[in-house]
């Protein structure tokens, strides 16, 4: 069997679930076997079976976990004869062993030692996509154990015993248990029985176990164990792997005597280990994040199609650990950003990292009376206060702006916040009336915005709150039923919170639907979508461009009725830089999702201990502004320029329409029709049927904006791994590398001549980076590459 992936999170079989079954007498018997015998010794029985069905087994010692017979070791070797099954098993006996290995059909068992480390492994593998897999395997061969499971498969390579996943070993009261000597002592969580093995199985009861409690057979049998492949197996053990509790060796960083020196926290190794983010180290070296769970990734290294190969913060230690020995890892380390970063592009020299990093600005500049940055303030691809975009005053045109005014003194979230968010909601509250032509296609009044905030600390969620209460007032059902916080989990629940009504063949009413189609989507946490987005076969990415450009929605799949028409879907949602830069790095999927949000960079704008209300007298007149130009935009139907905003546009067509490279331009790609909607709303709140000059002055200082915050964030994703690479590290070498020290330094020796012109041949025709023609001092003509300015 190959190895299979679903595509969904969730198990088919209850793969994370014991459940108790009856077991009937067939189970274990031959049609030739009297009932009054099965009644009188069903481990004969059994043994007998398991023998013929090719499966060495023994009886085990009671609550010793061990064989009862001497020199027990023959039977790795062959298997018991029916008279030594007879002599065994006749008296009566409470436990059977199986003896695994190549005696038993190269069969290999995972054991598992309580029922919670069993279903947090269902629990990783199903997310990892490979629940196919895990039932493939289960349905084969579980079983319950006094305290865990055992789950049986044959593969053509198996090993001796193993210990995946330790843990410490506690007792009550959760403390740890220690030996005379004080060290912690250790339990295996998850462990094989390969070769050389023997695991106490089902029918086994009694005594058997020190608990008294039986081995329960939940899931198939002897006779239906499964067969995987060495690289479905190479899947199973690692993703155990993944799971030991224990922390590893840390790779060193510096020599002896450096470590004996206590850290200010000012080095180079230490600023990259607070600012730098596992995707920028790993991701242009070809590894794949392929999962997350509670915080720890899960990664696939690079030239691997299946599986997972390493995590990160693994229980929060932010240190990358690698399960294979397929890599340029140590499989028995935990490795930091710094280190993991010198071992992939500098071979291990730790001080030449640390002169790259400090040339890159990681260092700690103190001027006269100033204090250290603290580390954790900004991000090695982070936006500085200086190169910050500004929201220029045009913004806050008209009624938009004045609300954002009355606000501000009140809230910590940043002006452009507010701003984007009341645009939307007013363009949401409004519903799919007012609209503006290209061509024949209708774009209506519905944006998709993205609040940026450098840390968790940039207030996006304030933009909302006095708003929220502002739109209450003038149009509380909508704000009670059709603004919705969360929800971007799948398309098909999308359309299902504005779908249209269904009957029956026989034109009865079976689904009433949803008659009001306008839904605001509040989505805290956008980063949520877009793993959702990412994974092969989800449809919420394209359900989303479908709301964007028409709003007439259905699902992918051909047995799916549900069907939206007319829906008009906005969404307000909340990022980080870093959860962004992670997440979103696709091309293909920054030109099919990310080009439909508005990006915007936020952060804090000030510090208001005691937060009050704006008081409502102050924002009764602005409610009443706000209502009757609801009401106006309700009324409208199409929007156009006049002749002096035409005139406007078609100066600023050609830059709005100009391609940008990387993912910056990905990113912005549809600005014209972005500024057209933002355009149309400031009109509106202007009651106004014609876009004027000051509207479109408005929408596209908002767009510059925009487009500002997208470049600081994008603009050194070019959606190519290697480009990046050699980018970054021609940006720390300003006298610029020659074509061998690219060759040698950079991609170690990696990349073919072909695949190096190519990446050097795209940052040319971007502008980043130019070339010198040089003589070395033997006199040979020699190109250095620069990164421009």
């Amino acid at each position: 069997m190959e190895a299979q992936k679903s595509e969904s999170p969730e198990c088919g079989a209850q793969g994370s679930e014991l459940r108790s079954t009856e077991r009937t007498e067939t189970d274990f018997t031959s049609d030739a076997l009297p009932v009054n015998e099965t009644e009188r010794n069903l481990l004969l029985l059994f043994a007998r079976e398991a023998v013929e069905l090719g499966f060495s087994v023994v009886p085990t010692a009671p609550r010793e976990k061990r064989p009862a017979v001497p020199q027990w070791h023959i039977y790795q070797k062959r298997l018991p004869t029916r008279e030594e099954i007879e002599r065994w098993f006749s008296p009566a006996q409470e436990g059977v062993g199986l003896v695994t290995g190549a005696v038993s059909g190269n069969v290999e068992a995972l054991d598992f030692d309580t029922h919670e480390s069993f279903a947090t492994f269902c629990e990783v593998v199903c997310g990892l996509g490979y629940g196919p897999l895990l039932d493939h395997v289960l349905d084969g061969y579980l079983e319950r154990s006094p305290k865990g499971a055992h789950a049986l498969y044959k593969c053509e390579t198996i090993e001796g015993n193993k210990k995946l996943a330790n843990a410490y070993d506690r007792d009550e009261s959760s403390i740890i248990k220690r030996t005379p000597q004080g060290k912690p002592i250790l339990k295996a969580m998850i462990e094989t029985r390969g070769e050389g093995g023997v695991i106490i199985i089902a029918p086994s009861h009694g005594a058997t176990h020190p608990s008294g409690e039986p081995y329960t057979l939940e899931r198939g049998g002897l006779a239906t164990v499964a067969t995987i492949t060495p690289e479905e197996r190479d899947t199973l053990l690692s993703i155990a792997r993944s799971l030991d509790e224990i922390p590893k060796a840390v790779s060193s960083e510096l020599g002896s005597k450096s470590r004996a020196k206590e850290s200010d926290g000012t080095r180079p190794g230490d600023l990259f280990n607070a600012r730098a983010i596992w995707a920028e180290i790993l991701e242009p070296h070809g590894w794949r994040l392929v999962y997350e769970r509670g915080g720890t990734v899960y990664w696939r290294r690079p030239g691997k199609d299946e599986g997972v190969s390493a995590t990160t913060n693994h229980a929060g230690s932010d240190l990358l650990y690698v399960f294979t020995s397929s890599s340029d890892f140590d499989s028995e380390r935990g490795y930091s950003k710094f280190s993991a970063y010198t071992l992939l592009n500098h071979d291990g020299d730790f001080s030449k990292t640390a002169e790259e990093l400090s040339r890159r600005g990681y260092r700690a500049e103190k001027s006269p009376g100033a204090s250290y940055r603290d580390p954790k303030e900004t991000r090695p691809l982070g936006v500085s206060e200086e190169a910050w975009p500004v929201l220029a005053d045009e913004a806050f045109y008209g009624l938009a702006g004045d609300i954002v005014r009355t606000i501000d003194p009140y809230t910590e979230a940043d002006k452009s916040a507010v701003l984007v968010t009341l645009l939307v909601m007013f363009g949401n509250c409004v519903n799919a009336n007012a609209h503006f032509l290209v061509e024949y296609t209708k774009h209506f009044v519905r944006l998709f915005v993205a609040l940026v905030g450098r840390t968790a600390k940039g207030r996006k969620g304030q933009s909302l709150s006095t708003l929220r209460y502002v739109f209450e007032q003038i149009d509380p059902d909508w704000s009670r039923d059709r603004v919705v916080f969360g929800g971007l989990s799948s398309g098909e629940g999308l359309i299902d919170a504005v779908r249209d009504q269904r009957r029956n063949d026989a034109g009865e009413i079976i689904d009433q639907g949803e008659l009001d189609k306008r839904l605001l989507l509040v989505e805290e946490e956008l980063v949520s979508a877009l793993k959702v987005a990412s994974r092969e076969g989800n449809t919420l990415s394209a359900i989303l461009r479908q709301a964007w450009d028409r709003g007439d929605l259905r699902p992918l799949t051909k047995n799916n009725k549900i069907r939206a028409t007319g829906a008009h879907i906005s969404i307000v949602s909340h990022i980080t830089q870093e959860e962004l830069l992670r997440y979103l790095t696709a091309t293909e999927q920054s030109n099919g999702f990310g080009n439909r949000f508005i990006w915007v960079l936020v952060k804090r704008s000030k510090l208001i201990p005691r937060p009050v209300p704006v008081p409502t007298e102050i924002l009764a007149p602005l409610i009443e502004r706000l209502r009757l130009a609801i009401d106006f935009a309700r009324r409208t139907t199409v929007l156009d320029r006049d002749t002096e905003a035409e005139a406007r546009w078609e100066a600023v067509y050609p830059t709005l329409s100009e391609g940008k490279p990387g993912m910056f331009g990905a990113i912005i790609g549809r600005a014209e029709v972005q500024v057209m909607r933002l355009a149309c709303l400031y009109a509106l709140l202007d009651h106004s049927t014609v876009i004027k000059v000051p509207h479109l002055e408005a929408a596209l200082a908002l767009w510059d904006y925009s487009e500002d915050s997208a470049r600081s964030i994008f603009s050194d994703r070019l959606g190519d791994p290697a480009s990046e690479r050699l980018l970054q590290a021609l940006r720390s070498t300003p006298e610029g590398l020659s074509d061998k020290e690219i060759n040698d330094q950079v991609f170690a020796r990696n990349k073919p001549a072909g695949e190096l012109a190519r990446i050097k041949k795209l940052l040319l025709s971007l502008g980043l980076v130019r070339s010198e023609t040089k003589q070395d001092t033997g006199g040979r003509p020699e190109t250095v590459w620069m990164a421009t300015n």
